[in-house]
């Protein structure tokens, strides 16, 4: 009993001694940001969780792309049908309230959170095995889905810049605070934010730099993938000449072409490969958080699935028959 009373008293006294290590060591879901985000490791994986997001159902796995082409004439909500689940009819006829406004802001102001928080607690972790380019380079992938999540949400719920660039934008956050209720910004100063974002990404990411742990090789940042979203932006912007240098730099790198006759009628459906026209594509996995599943596009405009978008006549009529 005495042995036993003395080892009792020696872990007891043991715990008191380390109260600063294991009976105060913080549950994983509540650890901050910083010691989350402390390794390059941490921050890696952070980063390749990040582009998640984008395939939600309400971004580019459904909503964005599809409410984009019924609100530009290019799709209706189809009549010539038995059927249809009754989705996108507000976008179609271009009703919104509060109550069925689209669910972008919610999952773009998301990304745009781990974005801030990576490119905020990426300097300074350099180790013997981890150089000032290996953090660039993800720091910089940061900045890519930080300006496309602006860039989204500015062709959502903006005016055009060329219209009214100093008209209500989007709220501008570069730090997390959950507090915080941001006011809009204008049109042009996320703009600018968004060109500042891609031009530091240029700046910052090795030439040859390329993901070696994502799926699919053309679903992460690359120099080619800023310069064509930067090209994007400035068409958006009305700079014409510095829309074209942008193009031309993705076009004079060599690592694409467009697609021939014959070759078009076999790329649908299949990965993306060397020598192709895909430059930066959203990956989607059924595996994946956000997958839509029977929300996609591909059911959403399917005549057997719930067919509720169409291609419009004036659309189908740009085509040729050999097309």
């Amino acid at each position: 009993m005495k042995k036993i009373m003395i080892y009792g008293l020696s872990l007891l006294t043991l715990g008191f001694s380390s109260c600063n290590g294991f009976l105060t060591e913080e549950p994983v879901t509540e650890l901050d940001t910083e010691t989350v985000l402390s390794t390059y490791e941490s921050l890696n994986k952070a980063t390749l969780g990040a582009y998640s997001a984008l395939n939600d159902g309400t971004w580019y796995g459904a909503g964005f792309v599809l409410s984009c082409e019924l609100r530009s004439g290019n799709a209706k909500n189809p009549t010539n049908t038995d059927f249809t689940s009754g989705r996108y009819i507000n976008e179609y006829s271009w009703v919104y309230l509060d109550s069925n406004t689209s669910g972008l802001w919610n999952y773009a102001y998301f990304l745009i959170a781990q974005a801030n928080n990576i490119i905020n607690n990426v300097d300074g972790k350099e180790t013997t095995d981890v150089t000032t380019q290996d953090l660039n380079n993800i720091k910089a992938e940061a900045m890519f889905l930080r300006a496309l999540s602006y860039f989204d949400l500015l062709r959502t719920y903006a005016q055009p810049y060329t219209y009214a660039p100093q008209s209500l934008g989007v709220p501008l956050t570069l730090v997390v605070d959950k507090d915080a209720r941001p006011a809009r910004n204008t049109v042009a100063e996320v703009f600018d934010q968004v060109v500042k974002d891609l031009l530091e990404a240029e700046s910052l990411m090795d030439d040859e730099y390329t993901r070696d742990d994502a799926a699919d090789p053309y679903s992460v940042v690359s120099k080619p993938a800023i310069w064509g979203l930067l090209s994007r932006v400035y068409l958006y912007m009305g700079e014409w000449q510095k829309c074209a240098d942008y193009a031309t730099k993705v076009i004079d790198s060599g690592l694409f072409n467009i697609f021939t006759e014959s070759q078009l009628p076999n790329v649908w459906g299949k990965d993306a490969s060397d020598g192709g026209e895909v430059i930066y594509e959203i990956y989607g996995s059924d595996k994946n958080y956000y997958n839509e599943y029977w929300e996609d596009i591909s059911w959403m405009t399917n005549p057997d699935g719930y067919a509720d978008v169409a291609s419009t006549a004036d659309l189908r009529d740009l085509y040729e028959a050999s097309d």
